[in-house]
């Protein structure tokens, strides 16, 4: 017996929603050349950019969560740190000289590199401080409720605080 709740999917709609899934072939031919093009005009940016952004890369395979917290937060933080570097081969001589330059320059991969450590940092502390202000503010609450129900026993007396007799729950 089939519940009228419960969707039959056949094989048909199976098609029909991977048909709806796929990307056009026309698009798949357009978008990969305008990466092509991208590629040779900005090359300089593209080599910074990957080899700035190594440590991203590697958080994005190592994250087996679904939804990549730990990416979301190394990314970030690591092409905040590339960025001034970008920032620098954007307004400079945008050249594969220039560069290997920033990429030669001890300082520049220490500080893009430090950034994505940050990023870890905040992946891995960040639950743990947003627990301990959820426990201070849940103490805060328990003592605030307390302090009420020291004044309705003060008001209404001891009967208050006591479950009444037998399962009262059920």
């Amino acid at each position: 017996m089939i519940d009228k709740a419960t969707p039959v999917v056949t094989d048909a709609g199976q098609q029909q929603a991977a048909d709806k899934r796929r990307v056009p072939y026309v698009l798949q031919i357009g978008i990969s050349i305008a990466v092509v093009a991208a590629l040779i005009l900005s090359l300089p940016t593209v080599v910074l950019l990957f080899l700035g952004l190594l440590p991203a890369l590697v958080a994005f395979i190592v994250d087996d969560n679904p939804r990549k917290y730990a990416a979301k937060c190394v990314v970030v933080t690591n092409f905040a740190g590339a960025w001034f570097f970008l920032l620098r081969l954007w307004t400079g001589d945008h050249s594969l000289t220039e560069a290997m330059a920033i990429l030669t320059d001890v300082y520049a991969w220490l500080l893009m590199y430090s950034a994505a450590a940050l990023g870890w940092l905040c992946y891995l502390w960040f639950p743990s401080i947003a627990a301990l202000f959820m426990e201070m503010t849940a103490g805060r609450r328990i003592a605030g409720l307390k302090l009420k129900q020291k004044k309705l026993i003060e008001e209404w007396g001891e009967g208050v605080v006591r479950a009444p007799a037998g399962n009262w729950l059920q």
